[in-house]
């Protein structure tokens, strides 16, 4: 009999079943390494280490972040004036950039019908203020006295340009104008002889960041109290006080039908807003109060009202066509005060409309709903 027949070489079940869990072992072993490996394959691929070429390594080119080259006056000194935050641009494809030029030397613009001295200026990234200052002969410190086909200097930067008197230094001119000696003899037009330092009087200079006070007639806060004839003094619209009336709700309303603007807003040199107006239109008392001012006034304000409404909180409405009240009349909210409709500006039909509270100007669109 052959031996691999015979019973005691035949393989018991309890046998099977052993080789049976050794091979399974194995296999799950197998299949244990198999998932390892394709876990670090995949792991090095994710990573890029497998994608690597074989080569000396080398520092991988950044995305290069373009700024919009600012305007010149961006490099100078900066004014009060908050300045706008550029927006950061990624560009994948990197591009050769030029440095920004700073502009030394004034330019002249023509003032075109609808311009307000606040756009002009921001058309070239300057504080209005220094556009102000720059052209005191045809504006007198007073943005309202801007017209159609005026010639303005345009500065390089913010600052004062000032002339040179014969009793200046160059120490005092710089302490005047709260800026340092260095600042004004390195702006490279101001041509001073370092060591001399001499400036004829008669020569204009540019103060790069130098600030001064505002040189012009601001119509005061009236109340409703007895006051001398200043009629001289503040216009012909000038009232004498010593008025009763009604007392507003502290809660002011639109003067103007369309509650829109056009020309200015409210900074340090125009202490009001400018209220889009048709011609005719009917201006309104924003509260309750009595008429202290009514008719013509100085400075630039031309027809104007001003009405006192007893709670320490004064309204101007300016640069009206037609004044239909007088001095002492009560009026209601919403009772009509003038007609809008004044062109003698660059801007088109406004209305000058200022809110005073304890004497101090307030930004009108703060107050109004």
């Amino acid at each position: 009999m052959d031996d691999k027949n015979h019973p005691n070489n035949l393989a018991s079940p309890e046998d099977n079943d052993n080789r049976l869990n050794r091979w399974l072992s194995l296999g799950a072993w197998i299949l244990a390494l198999g998932m390892v490996v394709l876990a670090i394959y995949l792991g090095l691929r994710r990573f890029g280490v497998l994608d690597a070429p074989l080569v000396a390594a080398s520092t991988p080119e950044r995305p290069v972040f373009n700024t919009p080259i600012p305007n010149p006056a961006s490099d100078a000194t900066a004014t009060s004036r908050p300045k706008r935050t550029p927006t950061l641009a990624v560009s994948l494809t990197p591009e050769p950039t030029n440095p920004p030029q700073r502009r030394s030397e004034f330019v002249t613009y023509m003032v075109q019908e609808g311009d307000a001295l606040e756009a002009v200026a921001e058309r070239y990234d300057l504080d209005p203020r220094s556009v102000l200052w720059a052209n005191y002969d045809l504006l007198n410190d007073n943005p309202d006295f801007l017209r159609t086909g005026m010639q303005l200097q345009i500065p390089p930067v913010d600052g004062v340009y000032y002339q040179w008197q014969s009793a200046d230094s160059l120490p005092g001119v710089a302490a005047i104008f709260g800026r340092t000696e260095e600042t004004i003899l390195e702006w490279p037009e101001n041509q001073i002889d370092a060591e001399t330092l001499y400036v004829a009087p008669g020569t204009w200079i540019m103060i790069p960041g130098g600030e001064r006070a505002f040189e012009r007639f601001v119509l005061p806060s009236i109340d409703r109290t007895p006051s001398v004839d200043k009629r001289y003094e503040y216009g012909s619209g000038a009232c004498f006080g010593g008025y009763d009336g009604p007392e507003g709700s502290g809660s002011l309303i639109w003067p103007t039908v369309s509650h829109g603007v056009r020309g200015n807003t409210f900074w340090e040199g125009h202490e009001g807003v400018d209220l889009a107006v048709v011609d005719g239109e009917e201006i309104v008392f924003a509260d309750a109060g009595v008429v202290v001012f009514a008719g013509w006034a100085n400075g630039g304000y031309g027809l104007t009202v001003m009405v006192d409404h007893g709670n320490g909180i004064q309204t101007v409405y300016a640069h009206l066509s037609e004044v239909l009240v007088h001095c002492g009349n009560s009026g209601e909210q919403g009772q009509v005060l003038g007609l809008g409709g004044n062109v003698n500006s660059s801007m088109g039909l406004h209305m000058h409309f200022e809110v005073r509270a304890d004497g101090e100007q307030i930004d009108p669109l703060e107050v109004l709903p």
